[in-house]
């Protein structure tokens, strides 16, 4: 629980828990006129999809349902992501549904630390392992240059030796 609160090695961030400040252009790029109907994010101008067309029973009482939810990114659309103590052997993955054929690259910091094509496809599959650089703060920024996306989760992860 303290890895994923305090976004450290080992923790799983929601795509749709990109980081809202600075704000749009900086954090997140927010090219979209709509909102989205699960009144989540909904002047971020961000398009969040549900997972799933069946509706989930909750799991306990003040469930939210915000693990029914992912960010879709498309073409010129990005979302950031800041992690903290990142140590040697950490890697970045992401979960996602590829819904267009796509280019999608990972930036640490500003600078690109990976880039791949992809193919459209039904299942969501954990893509995009990129290592990280030793950091006390660093952001992780996720771009779509072609194609469209379907982001559930980034991944901070610690390499086994």
């Amino acid at each position: 629980m303290t890895h994923a609160a305090f976004r450290q090695p080992g923790c799983r961030v929601r795509g749709t828990d990109f980081d809202e400040f600075p704000g749009k252009g900086v954090s997140f790029s927010g090219l979209r006129d709509e909102g989205n109907i699960y009144a989540y994010r909904t002047q971020t101008e961000m398009r969040i999809n549900p997972i799933t067309d069946t509706p989930q029973k909750k799991k306990f009482v003040f469930d939210s349902g915000w693990d029914l939810l992912a960010l879709e990114l498309e073409e010129g659309e990005f979302a950031s992501y800041t992690f903290n103590a990142i140590g040697e052997g950490c890697t970045v993955g992401l979960e996602l549904q590829c819904r267009a054929d796509a280019w999608v690259s990972v930036q640490q910091d500003g600078r690109e630390i990976a880039q791949t094509e992809l193919s459209a496809g039904v299942n969501v599959s954990k893509t995009i392992i990129a290592s990280l650089i030793p950091a006390e703060e660093s952001i992780v920024k996720v771009c779509v240059h072609r194609g469209r996306i379907e982001l559930h989760t980034v991944c901070l992860d610690v390499l086994e030796n």
